[in-house]
């Protein structure tokens, strides 16, 4: 295995949510451990900023008069300073656009979800468990397709604290997790808090995201609440799935690190390019899909939830099947590979 100089062209817009830059962080992290040199390509954020200097990983910041229409020359001019050998897009929408001119010149690996019709990296990364997002029109015939969910990467403590069935049994009293991804810009995570507040027999814990600008209305509005307790970004948040019977979450990536743990999860979903994911996450029976957020009532909330804290059985049976999707061992899969190129 040769040691590489990877860069890492990740989205950091606080509106895009904080998905894409946790997966890509996880792939660095890896990358590093097997002796590589990885180097973030971000534009301007002060909490990611932030993160990458605790972690230890080095980042160039894209000047802000580049959009991504320009910013192929941008890149090349970087690849052409050996600034990087490799270059990884996890850019949503844009991935597409950046990679469509700079793979000619540069080896690029191309993350994706759902945002990518044309194909033109020597690798493609995609791994949703949704089949139709999967049909590339492929432009560069020695691509490298790796589909599917056992291509999805996750931190492998996910799967070191999944649930086992003796962990799920009937209760006097459930733990409750609200987890709504890294911003929470439709105030979501109050509305589920206000419709599940009241059931006598939960303790709720509330996961607040680094790009949440809601905190101080989620903190009044859980005030003198003694059955609540708010964990704010916390860096090991598989430890805090882990203490929860149910989790209530949105239907991004985080569908995927639940199903790994195999925790029985109530999903809604914000945005509709990840309905989808629920759906299918339904279909499989992992998970009970309410639907999109603008057309779930708290009461269906309320209703749902008691329902599935009160069958243990189907409990187990999602916890089996997520597990069964997502077996957590992609972030394994993947290094290997780029550890071979």
């Amino acid at each position: 295995m040769s040691k590489k100089n990877i860069a890492i062209r990740c989205i950091t817009e606080k509106s895009k949510g904080y998905g894409n830059f946790t997966r890509a962080l996880t792939l660095a992290t890896s990358l590093k451990s097997h002796g590589h040199r990885v180097i973030f390509l971000i534009n301007h954020n002060v909490n990611i900023e932030s993160l990458l200097v605790k972690k230890k990983i080095s980042f160039y910041k894209i000047p802000n008069k580049i959009n991504y229409d320009i910013e192929n020359n941008f890149l090349l001019n970087l690849y052409e300073k050996n600034t990087f050998e490799l270059l990884i897009l996890d850019m949503r929408e844009y991935g597409e656009i950046i990679s469509k001119k700079i793979s000619k010149f540069v080896p690029t690996i191309l993350i994706d979800d759902a945002f990518s019709k044309n194909v033109y990296s020597d690798i493609v990364i995609n791994g949703s468990i949704n089949k139709k997002f999967h049909n590339y029109n492929i432009k560069n015939k020695n691509t490298k397709l790796l589909l599917g969910s056992k291509f999805f990467m996750a931190n492998e403590k996910f799967l070191k604290n999944k649930k086992t069935n003796k962990q799920i049994i009937k209760k006097k009293l459930f733990t409750v997790l609200i987890s709504i991804g890294g911003s929470d810009p439709k105030n979501l995570t109050s509305f589920i808090f206000n419709a599940i507040m009241n059931l006598p027999n939960i303790k709720i814990i509330i996961i607040i995201g680094p790009f949440f600008t809601n905190i101080s209305k989620i903190k009044n509005l859980v005030k003198n609440k003694k059955n609540v307790l708010i964990k704010i970004s916390p860096e090991k948040i598989w430890n805090e799935f882990a203490k929860a019977d149910v989790i209530i979450s949105k239907s991004g990536i985080t569908l995927y690190e639940l199903a790994i743990m195999g925790i029985p999860t109530l999903c809604i979903s914000s945005f509709k390019h990840e309905e989808p994911s629920a759906k299918k996450f339904m279909k499989e029976k992992f998970l009970i899909n309410l639907g999109m957020q603008n057309n779930v009532s708290k009461l269906l909330i309320k209703k749902n939830l008691s329902r599935l804290l009160d069958n243990t059985k189907q409990r187990r049976i999602m916890s089996t099947n997520g597990k069964k999707i997502v077996d957590g061992k992609g972030l394994f899969r993947i290094t290997r590979i780029i550890n071979a190129i």
